[in-house]
């Protein structure tokens, strides 16, 4: 949705929250050759640990080992064929899409979360979009936009320039959507065969998501109830 631009300034925090949205978004989209060699190489996980050091609250990646997924007895064919097996195909026995786990209709979940793109300035009503809106590459990316408004204070429209409705943004749409149905994700992805590269990536995402759950309920003071 925008670009990645590394910023050392005083919104160094939010940029660096942001940046990891967009690196989990690439991580649960279909894997590149980029990707794969980030993967194999490491250099993924260290540029999660770097960003991680940046945080405003205590890193989710500290116990991470960077060579855990180098040396998962997996190769790069494996890898894309079991996104394509389990992710794609007709017959997936594992969904990347919330409606796969949440109790809400799919008319009901996606108009919610198009209450929530809309809000924050984003018409997708005539785009095409590469994935359905309550996919979790899809709602990633779209707390990497919200983190990227923060971070760039007033020169985001009117709508968007009060860093507490954006935080309250994120909080809200976190605890409403990626936050309800990533703890189901993960657990489906540990009793599937291969699933080492992304079972070990949901379990990274799942605590990154926890922590920033409760660092922005702190800054705004409490918590909403669920809605599921």
């Amino acid at each position: 949705m925008v670009p990645d631009q590394p910023d050392e300034s005083s919104a160094g925090e939010v940029a660096a929250r942001s940046q990891i949205y967009q690196c989990f978004a690439i991580a649960f989209s279909h894997p590149t050759d980029d990707f794969l060699d980030d993967i194999f190489s490491g250099d993924f996980l260290s540029t999660l640990i770097l960003l991680g050091s940046r945080l405003p609250y205590a890193t989710p990646f500290n116990a991470v080992e960077e060579d855990a997924l180098r040396t998962a007895e997996l190769s790069r064919a494996m890898v894309s064929t079991f996104y394509t097996s389990q992710f794609e195909s007709g017959g997936h026995t594992i969904s990347l899409r919330e409606s796969g786990y949440s109790s809400m209709t799919e008319k009901a979940l996606m108009e919610d979360v198009f209450r929530f793109y809309r809000f924050f300035g984003l018409d997708l009503s005539g785009s095409v979009l590469r994935e359905s809106p309550d996919n979790l590459s899809v709602e990633l990316e779209f707390l990497h936009y919200l983190t990227y408004l923060e971070s760039r204070g007033g020169e985001a429209p009117a709508a968007q320039r009060n860093s507490d409705a954006l935080r309250r943004g994120q909080r809200d749409f976190i605890q409403q959507h990626p936050g309800s149905w990533l703890g189901p994700f993960c657990a489906r992805l540990k009793g599937i065969p291969d699933s080492a590269v992304y079972a070990y990536l949901a379990g990274l995402l799942q605590r990154f998501i926890d922590s920033e759950e409760r660092f922005l309920s702190s800054l705004l003071g409490g918590v909403i109830a669920k809605s599921r």
